[in-house]
Parts: C-alpha cells; structure tokens; sequence
C-alpha cells in the first residue's frame, strides 16, 4: 500500500509535529512520506514507533507515547487520554502486535493497532479534543458513527463550541479523489455507518445544542473555528 508521494508533498510543505491517534493504515500509511519531507517529529504507540522504523524514518523523529503523558510541542501543550476504537469483524486481522520483521511495502494488515489515544490539544485558551475521552473542549473532531445514545451525555460534558465530524468519509479512497461517505460497504463490516448520515447527525447536535455549530469537513479545505 503505497503512498502517494507527490500529494503528500504538495498538500503538507510545513509541518513540525504529527499525532497519531493510532496505527491502522488509514491514519498512519501517509506519515513516513510526511516525515521524510517536512522533518516533522511522529509521536505515537509502541506500535506507530515500529511500524514507521520498518519504514525508514530514522529515531530521531519518532518518540512514543502513552496514557497520561503531557507533551509540551512549541505554542501546544497535548495531553493524551484513553479512547475507544469501534469494534469490527475485522479486528482479528488488524489489531494486535506488530511482526518483529516488518519490511516495506507494508500491507495493510501490516498496519495493526496495539492502542488507541484520545488528544487534547491546548493552545492559550483554546482546547482542542480529539476523540472519544469526556473532557471539556472548545473545539471537538469525533467520529459520528458512534454506537445510539451516546452523544447526548457525551457533548454535555465536553460543551464544544464547534463539532467536525471525523472518519465518515469512505477511507479506501485515495485523497487525490473527492471525499466521499462510507456507505455502500456490507454492514456486517461497518454497521454503525450504516445507520448515521452526516445530515442526520448534523440536525440532531445542532438541534440539541444551540450553541454548537458542525463544520463538514472537505479534504485539504481551510477552515475558520473562531
């Protein structure tokens, strides 16, 4: 599964650190290429750290993460937390330990989640949560194929100002096409996306929380969260 060098060198010229919530391939395959042409710092598992070496980034731009670590990147403090991956029949196959003798090119299954971090990120007054983990945020990036009832408590508790939806769009895609939903994959694979649409989430958190807007994202779009 190779990536696309050419995009991700045009569409990321400046970057000084990734997080990466964790390791499967659709969150991790394109930050080797990242790394390589920004010289960016990688903070993630056990699992990230290994699958990046076996992709050449030398240590120097790796560094681990855990549960409860605070990191202090420039301007941004994050703090990682706990979160909880949506459960699939394909976990046997893409979840677990890492093969001691990865070598490229890396295969899907190569990609396998060893933990899963929920991110905030705190820049002055502003607080940034990524993931599934109740903490108070200004801004919130959640998936919205969550299981029923559990956005209501949820959004109380971490009273976001802004909600963009995150991991709705259809992820076998490559980016240099248009983002589209994930939608027509058999339900026994993903059945929570099966019953959200982003209209229906939309109207439903907009509805229930008049204070809170819901941006949908579009790839390598710009956006303003003031």
């Amino acid at each position: 599964m190779p990536s696309n060098h050419r995009l991700a060198s045009e569409k990321v010229r400046l970057c000084n650190f990734i997080l990466v919530t964790h390791s499967h391939w659709d969150h991790l395959m394109d930050v080797a290429e990242v790394v390589r042409n920004t010289g960016a710092v990688a903070y993630g598992s056990a699992n990230t750290c290994k699958i990046l070496a076996a992709d050449g980034i030398p240590p120097r731009h790796i560094r681990q993460i855990e549960i409860g670590a605070l990191e202090h990147l420039g301007n941004f403090s994050v703090e990682v937390l706990p979160a909880r991956h949506i459960r699939t029949p394909l976990d046997r196959w893409i979840n677990g330990a890492v093969g001691e003798n990865l070598s490229t090119p890396l295969r899907l299954v190569d990609y396998k989640m060893d933990t899963c971090f929920s991110l905030l990120v705190s820049s002055g007054k502003t607080r940034i949560l990524y993931g599934n983990y109740p903490m108070r945020a200004d801004i919130l990036f959640i998936n919205p194929n969550d299981r029923a009832g559990f956005y209501q408590p949820f959004i109380k508790k971490v009273q976001p100002s802004v909600i963009v939806p995150i991991h709705w769009d259809n992820f076998f895609s490559p980016l240099s096409r248009p983002i589209r939903p994930l939608l027509n994959f058999p339900a026994w694979i993903f059945p929570p996306i099966k019953r959200n649409t982003l209209g229906e989430f939309k109207r439903v958190i907009e509805m229930s929380f008049s204070s809170t807007r819901v941006i949908i994202p579009q790839v390598f779009d710009e956006y303003n969260m003031d």
